[in-house]
């Protein structure tokens, strides 16, 4: 299994576990609560290709919770580039 493949299914993991919340910042937008649907973000976690980002977020970057591990998922959309975070809500999670 790859690095990639490991990581969408920590992603999977996480949203089957419940512990999470779900935020998007678009463009210049200020972060906010996730819009979209969950087939949504499945949708993108099945799509593998170059322009999708999917990637655990070191806990320094400026998106990332500083206590649990925050996932990105990251495409150029029409209104400017897309984030969909994914973050652990607890540390419990298996």
């Amino acid at each position: 299994m790859n690095e990639q493949t490991d990581i969408y299914d920590e992603i999977i993991k996480l949203l089957n576990s419940g512990n999470y919340e779900i935020t998007q910042k678009v463009g210049d937008k200020p972060e906010e609560p996730y819009v979209g649907c969950m087939t949504g973000i499945y949708m993108c976690l099945g799509n593998y290709n170059e322009r999708i980002i999917v990637e655990e977020l070191d806990a320094n970057h400026i998106l990332s919770h500083k206590e649990y591990k925050t996932y990105c998922i990251s495409f150029d959309g029409v209104d400017g580039k897309t984030y969909i975070l994914i973050r652990e809500t607890s540390k419990n999670h298996q």
